[in-house]
């Protein structure tokens, strides 16, 4: 356990972890519990959509531009761990992440059911599921096409339009489940779910392909 917080410290510091990792989880967690009374379930998809944000923009600060051909690998590249080390540090941080998204959605989501005690449970805890489902694999596969970007304001400017398609297609599943009632939500677990897979291969994937070509290429 030493050593995955060793390695996960080199690409996300003290000043992140605490930020990224606490206050803004917490500030979350109260948004909802004002929100709530008023809204019933529909701040569950405000606090998903503010989970997603979270993770694609905090992750600048971290891996930015690992995917890129222009990224330095430094001391990875010199050292018999280096791959592996890069590997387990973005393990953790997908997992790190996917935690994040149970312990803030779960938590907003007990939250509504205590406040709004009409509420159909068995459809709300399902609700929960699918929105983790979906913010941890959107969030998987916004930030490995973003990770080939390092310049901040081109970040920022194609981050707002992938996280807007991505809340784009949540506002299609509220359509059409709440208004027209043609939605069956475990369809769309099941998506999610494949969502979450994809993603997180290719969170883990990328970085390793780009560093392994670092390695192939020819001195000018």
């Amino acid at each position: 356990m030493k050593d995955i917080l060793k390695v996960y410290r080199i690409f996300c510091n003290s000043i992140y972890s605490i930020v990224v990792l606490v206050l803004f989880p917490v500030l979350a967690i109260g948004i909802h519990t004002m929100l709530t009374g008023r809204l019933a379930e529909w701040s569950l998809f405000i606090i998903a959509f503010y989970m997603m944000v979270l993770g694609v923009f905090g992750d600048f600060f971290c891996y930015n531009g690992i995917n890129s051909k222009d990224f330095q690998f430094g001391l990875f590249r010199n050292t018999l761990n280096g791959r592996n080390n890069i590997k387990l540090a973005i393990v953790t941080d997908q997992v790190r992440r996917f935690l994040q998204i149970c312990f803030v959605l779960l938590i907003c989501g007990a939250i509504t059911l205590i406040s709004k005690s009409a509420l159909n449970k068995s459809e709300i805890v399902l609700l929960i599921l699918i929105l983790i489902a979906f913010v941890y694999g959107a969030n998987s596969i916004i930030i490995s096409i973003l990770r080939f970007i390092t310049e901040y304001t081109i970040y920022m400017g194609t981050a707002f339009i992938l996280v807007a398609l991505f809340g784009a297609a949540v506002s299609v599943l509220i359509l059409y489940r709440y208004e027209y009632m043609t939605i069956n939500l475990w369809t769309w677990l099941i998506v999610f779910i494949v969502l979450d897979v994809i993603g997180s291969f290719l969170a883990v994937k990328m970085p390793l392909r780009n560093f392994d070509r670092s390695f192939k290429e020819r001195e000018v």
